[in-house]
């Protein structure tokens, strides 16, 4: 996948979003539920000094005031129409009063494809 077509899905929810984190002006506005996506380290290929491709971990949590299993629904059949193979990890964050669902995997970013013209 490419990082376009990465925030394309996370975009097809239709929930606010944000890469790593929400500014305050977002932070001012912004209503549950909600989902922070994110690039966690990274597990390379690599052989004789040389890494070959890039893998990095592709973490998304959805925050909501309510276990949301309609979105969850919606989220998971999107990462398997996109291929993508993940761990879930439910928790609930006492002092913030929310719910948080992580979806977390490793994923290879594929280059950009240039367009041609002609």
């Amino acid at each position: 996948m490419t990082i376009k077509e990465i925030q394309t899905m996370i975009a097809s929810f239709n929930l606010p979003n944000a890469y790593h984190h929400f500014d305050e002006e977002q932070l001012a506005t912004l209503t549950l539920p909600y989902i922070r996506w994110y690039f966690n380290g990274i597990d390379d290929m690599y052989a004789d000094n040389i890494n070959f491709q890039s893998i990095p971990e592709l973490r998304i949590e959805l925050y909501s005031n309510y276990k949301d299993f309609e979105h969850e629904n919606t989220m998971e059949s999107t990462f398997a129409s996109n291929v993508w193979a993940y761990d879930k990890i439910d928790s609930y964050i006492d002092s913030e009063k929310l719910y948080c669902t992580l979806y977390v995997g490793d994923i290879v970013i594929t280059e950009e494809e240039e367009s041609t013209n002609g």
